[in-house]
């Protein structure tokens, strides 16, 4: 009685996976539509200089970007300053930079030049490409 009553559940199971994998198969198959958003492009291709403002200090809290081109004048910027290792040293976030090809910016923190070995840039949350000159 036993062994009939396992054997007509396993024949029901087998019936129940039957019925679902032939509905699975009658469903139509579509290419994925999944929507993406493409913000805007970065606003240069160009190179922006990042170095130190004169300075007659071992620190420094602000630096000087060059060659900001109309394009990305006025427009937010976020700047990242790191040394060796990818560590951060200071960071800078403006609403918008100056309405000029060179903009100040104001670091979070102090820091000694020879620390730095590179800086991560931004402009309207686009990556730009920066050259580091102490």
């Amino acid at each position: 009685m036993k062994a009939l009553r396992i054997g007509a559940l396993a024949a029901l199971f087998v019936v129940v996976i039957a019925t679902s994998v032939s509905n699975a198969a009658q469903l139509p198959l579509s290419a994925p539509s999944m929507k993406s958003f493409a913000g805007p492009a970065a606003c240069t291709t160009l190179t922006l200089t990042v170095t130190t403002p004169n300075n007659a200090g071992n620190t420094i809290s602000t630096v000087v970007i060059t060659g900001v081109p109309l394009a990305c004048q006025s427009l937010a910027l976020q700047l990242t300053v790191f040394r060796s290792a990818g560590i951060i040293l200071a960071t800078a976030t403006t609403p918008a930079t100056a309405a000029a090809s060179t903009t100040t910016v104001t670091l979070n923190a102090s820091v000694t030049p020879g620390n730095i070995i590179g800086v991560a840039l931004t402009i309207n949350g686009r990556g730009i490409k920066t050259v580091w000159v102490p």
